[in-house]
């Protein structure tokens, strides 16, 4: 999160020098990171070691569904959803090629960004 900030940052610092109206830019690390990419770094820093569980894409799919429902008519707030899910499965690949153009230099590898939000939000790591 604060690596946006600072993207957003150098990006309102560049429209000030330049002579442009608007600045598009897209934001993600560099290289763009993957599924497996994010869960190798949060076992990194957690110090997780054990496998994450892998089951067959419409098995999960076909059991977030009733398990949503329940949840829903109980009032219970959980994290298995079968829209949040299936986003999963989605490439979410997004080039920053506009931030490296300009010279943008990041500040957090994605193992970094995850230190960082521990040390801030260690409630979020909780088991």
């Amino acid at each position: 999160m604060k690596e946006l900030c600072l993207a957003a940052q150098f990006g309102l610092e560049h429209l000030d020098r330049s002579s442009e109206e608007i600045t598009m830019l897209n934001f993600s690390l560099d290289p763009p990171p993957t599924m497996e990419t994010y869960v190798d770094a949060i076992r990194e820093v957690t110090g997780k070691r054990r496998a994450p569980l892998q089951a067959p894409r419409f098995l999960l799919l076909a059991a977030s569904y009733p398990i949503a429902a329940v949840a829903k008519l109980f009032g219970i707030r959980q994290p298995i959803d079968p829209v949040r899910l299936r986003k999963t499965f989605r490439s979410t690949y997004i080039d920053p090629r506009r931030l490296r153009e300009l010279g943008y230099s990041w500040k957090y590898s994605i193992e970094d960004a995850f230190r960082d939000w521990m040390q801030d939000r260690p409630e979020d790591f909780l088991p």
